[in-house]
């Protein structure tokens, strides 16, 4: 879980994931990545739940370790 303040800007939404900003703007224009708030005209913020609930729908098990917990539950 990330910790800190509830809302994050796009710059420390980059910082964390590594993302460039550019590519978050895209992203909010094409409806996808994270979900966000919109304050105002000029304000977008993402709730740390939003971004944490995204980052936990993207994690990708290899292959192996599925096979491995497979065989584990048999």
């Amino acid at each position: 879980m990330i910790g800190g303040a509830p809302l994050l800007d796009t710059a420390e939404l980059s910082q964390i994931t590594g993302i460039v900003p550019a590519t978050l703007a895209a992203w909010r224009v094409r409806g996808r990545g994270p979900s966000f708030v919109r304050l105002g005209r000029r304000y977008v913020r993402y709730r740390r739940d939003d971004v944490q609930s995204w980052l936990d729908a993207h994690v990708v098990v290899p292959s192996g370790e599925r096979d491995d917990q497979k065989s584990q539950q048999v």
